[in-house]
């Protein structure tokens, strides 16, 4: 049974770790807000299921490196004190491979949601339900830019 165990500890761990992604970085908030943003959107568009999975996998793919762009971030800040060129350019480049993600993300969103005659009228949809979108748009402002973490 300690096999069992230990696999849930690292399922623990590992939620943990995307916790204090989104409590510390407010990048990886403002990518939990565009999933679940899209995710709302992808419903009322109408995407297909292999729409759907392409979604799906873009938005692992961008939230992933963001927590990996963290991790290096903070095994840099931790081992080297003092700026250095080989820290900048360890923490330029996993910031630059998240970047690359997501502007691919939103290549994925042009091609998948590009279709006029379905676009426009989700809008529509959309915007008749200005009283559920308007209280959801603050609730993703104050989201991602009032959560202020303590280090320990």
């Amino acid at each position: 049974m300690s096999g069992f165990k230990d696999l849930l500890k690292s399922f623990a761990y590992a939620g943990r770790g995307i916790f204090d992604c989104a409590a510390r970085e407010r990048n990886f908030r403002i990518h939990i807000a565009a999933i679940v943003t899209v995710t709302i959107f992808a419903a009322v568009y109408g995407v297909t299921k292999t729409e759907a999975a392409v979604l799906a996998l873009t938005m692992a793919l961008v939230t992933g490196l963001e927590a990996v762009n963290t991790a290096v971030e903070a095994a840099v800040d931790l081992e080297s004190k003092e700026k250095s060129e080989t820290a900048r350019l360890a923490k330029d480049a996993a910031a630059g491979a998240v970047l690359i993600a997501a502007v691919g993300a939103v290549f994925v969103a042009v091609f998948i949601f590009g279709d006029a005659a379905r676009f426009f009228p989700a809008v529509l949809t959309v915007a008749r339900h200005w009283y559920i979108a308007a209280p959801y748009v603050l609730i993703v402002i104050l989201f991602v830019f009032s959560i202020k973490y303590k280090r320990r």
